[in-house]
């Protein structure tokens, strides 16, 4: 043990192990969300367009922002997941854990009403 850690009591060990996989789940969660938010403003963008041809086009190109929407979150979900771990387990060494916990379901919450709220709204 550093000088910097802490003896760690189990209940926050337990609730640990838990919180890790809880909040990789928001995270799929937020990332579900947004993308749903993303395509109902495309879908709204396509309604308001005009001209048939021009709905034809913007199918094709909602498709393709969908695959590359994909993609991105999918990239963006890892890198959280990760990070989210990392800021956990140093919470958890400095006995910041649950403070940290705290503040990473308060977002993750925050991110899910934001989306739900921007689908609400479009």
């Amino acid at each position: 043990m550093s000088k910097h850690t802490r003896p760690v009591p189990w209940w926050q060990r337990v609730l640990y192990v838990l919180a890790w996989p809880v909040s990789a789940a928001l995270v799929l969660v937020d990332l579900a969300i947004l993308r749903e938010a993303a395509l109902d403003l495309l879908t709204w963008i396509g309604v308001h367009r005009g001209t048939r041809s021009a709905e034809m086009r913007f199918a094709w190109l909602v498709e393709t922002l969908d695959w590359v929407l994909i993609l991105l979150l999918a990239t963006v979900g890892v890198a959280l997941a990760v990070t989210l771990e990392y800021y956990l387990r140093k919470g958890l060494a400095l006995g910041k854990f649950t403070v940290r916990l705290a503040r990473v379901l308060a977002i993750l919450a925050g991110v899910a009403v934001l989306g739900l709220l921007a689908r609400a709204l479009i």
